[in-house]
């Protein structure tokens, strides 16, 4: 009996190290190919391979990501990163005794270099008369153009990455307004347009009667003083490019004056026929009344200044005044009964109601056009009618 106690500890201690051997056979493997996953942002999928002894179970806490398992792999997906800020998360990987982390970071939404549109700002204030206007775009994906207001047409070039807004004359008394929404992906830029009405149009802002006011003037032999003495009309002849010009120093007369679109300016030239009747040619000219020499060289420039236009003159000094001369085909005259005003500080303002004062019959002035129309070039002297 002694003998057989022994004989059994030793039975049973054989048999647990048996058990701890196999149990330690049966322990758990689980192997990923990656523990960390980067997303660009505007989403996507990744697959991670998983090596495991046992079944495995992926899970997250974060709604914005999906994680679908694939026999020996995880699929990982994500929507689109709207906001522009990184965001993270962990998916957990686990069988019933081990277990490791991913962890993933998703790309805000840039949207700085995923869009971007190239256009002349001063073109978005459209003429009233028609316009143009293009917007060149940058995107990452495709893109789109809708508006609020549409009153035109939009023709979109995507192969040259850019569109156009073509507007039709502007009939109505109020501006016409719209916003542009540019989209790509989750990007979206703006652009207001406004089309101005007629009425405030450069061009047509300057239509109609101004006077013409002067710090001294020649009339009947005499300087005087200032004030005003005369008025002129501007009519509209081609679009933001032409006016005729009416009735400056003598009714009846008319003279073809340059617009800019740029500067608002009005060029007058000096030395073109302004009109004729049975006896004189007319032509605008600067004068010395002193020295009675006048000279057909240079231009008044009408500049916009806060509702008036001021004069500026390219003419010589030594011609301060400004009037129409007769030619009769020998001797040039001018007239004792017409005013002739001092360049320098001259003003035109607008809303005129009375014309140019003259003895002469202006029914007899025939407006100098077509072949009527000449220029006198350089210098020359003059008499006074009397």
């Amino acid at each position: 009996m002694k003998c057989f106690y022994p004989m059994l500890l030793f039975s049973l201690l054989i048999c647990i190290g048996c058990k701890e051997t196999e149990e330690s056979i049966m322990v758990d493997t689980l192997l990923l190919s990656s523990n960390r996953v980067a997303m660009a942002s505007n989403g996507g999928r990744t697959t991670i391979a998983i090596t495991s002894s046992s079944q495995w179970k992926a899970t997250t806490t974060a709604e914005w990501i999906e994680c679908i398992p694939d026999e020996n792999c995880l699929i990982i997906k994500a929507g689109p990163n709207v906001e522009d800020s990184v965001r993270a998360a962990e998916i957990f990987v686990a069988t019933s005794t081990v277990s490791e982390t991913i962890q993933v970071k998703q790309e805000g939404w840039d949207t700085e270099s995923s869009l971007k549109l190239f256009y002349d700002e001063e073109g978005c204030l459209l003429d009233s008369e028609g316009d143009e206007f293009t917007v060149t775009v940058m995107a990452d994906m495709d893109w789109e153009v809708v508006a609020d207001n549409v009153w035109f047409t939009v023709d979109k070039q995507k192969e040259a990455n850019r569109f156009t807004v073509t507007v039709p004359r502007n009939e109505g008394s109020q501006q016409q307004r719209t916003v542009l929404t540019v989209t790509a992906g989750y990007a979206t830029r703006q652009i207001e347009l406004t089309q101005q009405t007629r009425s405030e149009n450069g061009f047509y802002a300057l239509e109609g009667s101004w006077n013409w006011s002067a710090p001294a003037w020649f009339y009947g032999n005499e300087i005087l003083g200032g004030g005003i003495n005369t008025s002129c009309r501007l009519e509209a002849y081609i679009y933001n490019q032409q006016y005729k010009l009416w009735d400056l120093f003598l009714n009846g007369i008319g003279l073809y004056v340059t617009y800019s679109p740029e500067t608002g300016e009005v060029t007058i030239p000096l030395g073109w026929s302004v009109g004729y009747n049975d006896s004189y040619m007319f032509y605008l000219c600067g004068v010395d009344v002193n020295s009675r020499n006048l000279t057909f060289e240079g231009a008044l420039t009408l500049v916009p200044d806060a509702g008036k236009l001021l004069v500026k003159s390219s003419v010589s000094d030594q011609y301060p005044y400004v009037g129409i001369v007769g030619y009769n085909g020998q001797v040039y005259t001018l007239f004792n009964n017409l005013c002739y005003a001092v360049i320098e500080g001259s003003v035109l303002e607008k809303n005129a109601d009375q014309r140019s004062v003259s003895a002469i019959e202006y029914e007899q002035i025939i407006p100098a056009t077509g072949s009527n129309n000449s220029r006198k070039r350089g210098n020359a002297t003059f008499e006074i009618r009397e």
